[in-house]
């Protein structure tokens, strides 16, 4: 057997991870692939190119992980990383109750040590393309949900919303709690070599535009850590492809003063509230009618407050779905808001201003308002050797005059820019 070059095996372990026909029942299964690793050190090595191509891990494994590859070997056999962040369990009776204070701050410090601690393992290997894909469950989640998963990414950020780990809170709460947590886990000095980055956020948007979550930061858009943080790996790492998908809560925070001197590929899906609460578009509420009109609520007070009684037993602040969709903007439906305003001017004024610095940029794809409205906005742009160009679609109802200090900027940048209303 040691007679066989690594290329002949490497031939041969295919095969032996098919499973033949099973046409007589009394036909054995066939071994797993793992087993002919015991055949010798040749044969080991070989079979590993295949078992440690493809892991699925959890944050409580780190310690094994990071002993199993401990070998530079073993590390450039990895090609797709699945890696589960564990919250804590909760009880079988707080499974369908508010998140208590205390239960959410150790939820963000459990994702935070979990990422800080995989980006800290990984900063230490030597530079190779890694598909990494990084989820949240907890022990008492009754089921995972399974997201598709991007062609070719470096790094896959998806957040699930299950019944325990991210129980239902005002929209306030909901809007910082997890981009605060990724803020402080992407750090640039665990990312060096990272050339691919796609985040897909899946949050929900309310429904209702005259929700207001009431967070106003005075310093905006300075307060925007979670796109401060990534603008500075953008600016530091070899970053060339970059997807920001969902709902993703964009400020101007990511594009001031922003060169990215190695983007190639910006894709952006935004969400139509910024980082603190406020609104990209503006309108007419007397222009539609909500789709019903909410029953009057019994009682508006929410204390979060570990000490108020309610907190204090299983049962008294079980979820009531009717009250949490209108204290979280979902209803009634009442969206009105088609009209991008100065605000939307703004963060699409400093986008176009650095489109003109990112030298190496070929493509550009900025959407906001076509996942969940019929209001969107998308602006797509390219610059290739041979073709370049920009064009705006203004889907559904929405209306949106380009201002000229944006379309000169795209001129300069791209040529010819293109206007289609669909």
């Amino acid at each position: 057997m040691d007679s066989l070059s690594q290329e002949l095996l490497l031939l041969i372990i295919p095969y032996l991870r098919e499973t033949p026909p099973n046409t007589l029942q009394s036909c054995k299964p066939p071994l797993k692939i793992a087993s002919y690793a015991t055949i010798s050190r040749q044969w080991q090595h070989a079979i590993e190119r295949f078992t440690l191509s493809t892991l699925h891990t959890y944050s409580s494994d780190l310690l094994t992980f990071r002993q199993v590859f401990a070998l530079p070997r073993r590390r450039k056999t990895l090609r797709r990383l699945h890696y589960e962040i564990d919250l804590p369990a909760y009880s079988a009776n707080r499974i369908a109750c508010f998140e208590r204070r205390r239960e959410s701050k150790a939820n963000e410090i459990a994702f935070h040590r979990g990422l800080a601690d995989l980006f800290h393992a990984l900063s230490k290997w030597d530079k190779q393309g890694l598909e990494l894909t990084l989820t949240t469950s907890s022990p008492t989640d009754p089921s995972h949900l399974t997201w598709p998963k991007p062609k070719n990414p470096a790094l896959q950020i998806e957040h699930r919303h299950g019944p325990s780990h991210a129980k239902p809170r005002r929209k306030e709460q909901q809007l910082t709690k997890v981009p605060k947590a990724l803020s402080t886990a992407l750090d640039v000095q665990y990312l060096p070599h990272l050339q691919s980055l796609t985040i897909h956020l899946d949050q929900s948007i309310p429904r209702n535009h005259n929700f207001k979550p009431h967070l106003p930061d005075p310093s905006y858009p300075a307060g925007d850590t979670l796109n401060l943080a990534i603008k500075a790996l953008a600016e530091t790492s070899p970053l060339s492809h970059l997807h920001l998908t969902g709902d993703w809560p964009i400020s101007p925070a990511l594009f001031t003063d922003a060169t990215f001197p190695h983007l190639r590929d910006l894709k952006i899906e935004a969400a139509l509230l910024t980082y603190d609460g406020r609104w990209y578009y503006d309108g007419d509420p007397s222009a539609t009618e909500p789709c019903y009109e909410s029953r009057r609520l019994e009682s508006e007070s929410e204390s979060d407050s570990d000490s108020n009684s309610s907190f204090n037993s299983e049962y008294a602040d079980y979820v009531n779905e009717r009250r949490e969709a209108v204290l979280n903007g979902n209803e009634p439906w009442y969206m009105w808001r088609k009209e991008p305003g100065g605000l939307f001017d703004g963060l699409v004024l400093r986008m176009a201003e650095a489109m003109g610095r990112m030298a190496c940029l070929q493509k550009l794809v900025f959407s906001m308002g076509t996942e969940y409205f019929d209001y969107g906005v998308v602006v797509e742009a390219w610059k290739e050797v041979v073709d370049a160009g920009c064009e705006v679609r203004l889907m559904g109802e929405v209306k949106w005059e380009v201002p000229d200090g944006v379309l000169a900027l795209w001129r300069e940048s791209v040529g010819e820019v293109s206007i289609e209303a669909y």
